[in-house]
């Protein structure tokens, strides 16, 4: 009945045929113990699970397509919703101009976007603290400008009204207008070093310390109302900028012999290491307490005991700081027992 009609070969497929009344046929020849078998299988069960199959795969290829865009929003928003928000967050920070102390937020995945979002706001601390930082030695810089400026104008004033009823007080109205200029001129200059310092790239040479020691001692001995004493070891070599070097010795010299008695003894002494080489200056003053160490290297900074009783802008220790950074120094503060201070500029070993 299956053979009344021959099947027909179908082409690509081997042994695959089809007939009218049967289906796809798949025919298939064998040979055993003399008998020839010629053996047809009907696939319409293969062909019906075939339909099936193909069905549910365009199914599913149907609710992916679907269901895709979703899915890629989704996984979108989860690596990019992070670093949106930052790009929002620092757009709003920009604006502001650094009003208050913000940071970025910091997501907990992705971790480059954890990592990017931790330095940017370590970032935006070093902005602020040198916002800051520029500000208050700006209104620093205006206070101590505004006390001359107003001893002066006040002093002209009084000269303009009352000097040719009363002469006599033109030459100490002119003093005082003298002193108040020139220590405002000292305030400009030392304004204009710390401005140059931030800028400055010091050549760093080896020279002899030891020599350029002795010269500066000898010339504060001759000065310096105390009486200076020098413990130089000679032909000790250091590398760095000779002339920021002896500034920074100098305004630790002066500043020494300001907070400390008259007849009292500032030491400058020089020793070597193998890891170090340090110059020390030794003072018998007043003393620094542990709080203010913490603040004599800012500029402007002056402790409230010789605020208004000795003369001074707050910017010394602030020049010497930084012209010791930019030697590649450490300038350090210590007590020098019984009482007094002892500042050490510290030459590291260079290898």
């Amino acid at each position: 009945k299956l053979l009344t009609v021959q099947p027909r070969r179908l082409p690509l497929i081997h042994d695959l045929y089809y007939q009218k009344n049967a289906g796809f046929l798949l025919f298939k020849t064998g040979h055993a113990k003399g008998i020839d078998y010629n053996l047809w299988i009907k696939l319409q069960s293969q062909i019906k699970i075939l339909v099936r199959v193909m069905l549910v795969t365009f199914i599913i290829l149907l609710l992916t397509l679907i269901t895709l865009p979703l899915y890629i929003h989704a996984i979108t928003q989860r690596l990019t919703g992070s670093l949106t928000k930052l790009t929002h967050t620092s757009q709003k920070i920009s604006v502001e101009n650094f009003k208050g102390a913000k940071k970025l937020p910091v997501p907990a995945f992705p971790t480059e976007v954890k990592q990017l979002a931790q330095s940017f706001n370590h970032l935006l601390d070093n902005l602020y603290y040198q916002n800051n930082k520029e500000k208050i030695f700006v209104a620093n810089a205006a206070h101590e400008l505004r006390t001359p400026i107003t001893t002066i104008q006040s002093h002209a004033q009084l000269i303009k009204r009352h000097g040719q009823q009363h002469p006599e007080i033109i030459n100490d109205s002119l003093t005082y207008i003298y002193q108040e200029s020139t220590q405002m001129a000292d305030l400009i200059e030392k304004l204009l070093t710390l401005s140059r310092a931030d800028q400055m790239r010091l050549p760093l040479k080896n020279y002899n310390l030891s020599q350029s020691l002795q010269s500066i001692g000898s010339k504060f001995q001759k000065i310096l109302p105390q009486k200076m004493e020098l413990v130089l070891p000679p032909e000790i070599t250091v590398v760095a900028d000779q002339q920021t070097v002896e500034q920074i010795v100098a305004n630790l010299l002066t500043n020494a012999s300001k907070y400390s008695p008259a007849n009292s003894v500032v030491t400058l002494i020089l020793k070597q290491s193998p890891q170090q080489t340090t110059i020390q200056i030794c003072d018998q003053g007043m003393g620094i307490s542990f709080e203010e160490k913490k603040h004599i290297f800012e500029r402007f900074y002056r402790s409230n005991n010789v605020r208004g009783s000795i003369a001074g802008t707050g910017l010394g220790l602030a020049i010497a700081a930084q012209l010791a950074a930019l030697n590649q120094l450490k300038l350090t503060v210590s007590d020098n027992v019984p009482h007094g201070s002892i500042f050490s500029l510290i030459f590291e070993k260079r290898n």
